[in-house]
């Protein structure tokens, strides 16, 4: 989760499993959800969101390109790393952020 007050993180993740919750509780009374197939989708998301930040780490050019990126704030990388980690028991190391320019 992003990098703000604790207050705020207890809130925002609320909010996020509701809406969460909500969307597939709808979702499902259109018919029958395959959960493995949604288990699935969420990890291949999260890898697809952890090497964008990958790529924009390591590569200047795309850094350059874009003045912020959500995914690369403190807390959020490290949330998909904990998502993917605790699902597959693998953890996927990013590179460091690079030091900002000022």
């Amino acid at each position: 989760m992003a990098d703000m007050p604790w207050a705020l993180r207890v809130i925002s993740g609320w909010f996020q499993r509701r809406m969460s919750n909500r969307f597939l509780k709808q979702y499902r009374q259109r018919g029958a959800v395959d959960m493995d197939a949604v288990r699935y989708y969420q990890l291949v998301r999260c890898i697809d969101f952890l090497s964008f930040v990958a790529s924009r780490r390591l590569d200047p050019a795309l850094r350059a390109r874009e003045e912020r990126a959500m995914l690369d704030i403190s807390g959020s990388t490290e949330g998909l790393e904990s998502f993917f980690s605790k699902r597959k028991g693998i953890s996927l190391p990013m590179p460091p952020r690079p030091a900002l320019r000022l």
